[in-house]
């Protein structure tokens, strides 16, 4: 736990480019392998979104961008 709410991460994120305006990743940081968008079904509104997950690689990266 770093202290910080999600909303307050994310914006911190896009102010450091790492996110974009829509939360999700720059290609230059998924192609470094810290993170990975998948597209995920949802059930209940009957449509795809997209999914960020990150790999332990990109969570070293988060402590250092922060």
């Amino acid at each position: 736990d770093m202290g910080i709410g999600r909303n307050k991460l994310f914006k911190l994120l896009r102010e450091k480019r790492v996110l974009m305006n829509n939360n999700l990743p720059y290609q230059k940081y998924i192609d470094r392998g810290f993170f990975r968008v998948v597209k995920q079904y949802v059930r209940w509104i009957d449509r795809h979104n997209l999914k960020t997950e990150i790999s332990d690689a990109g969570i070293d990266f988060l402590k250092k961008v922060l």
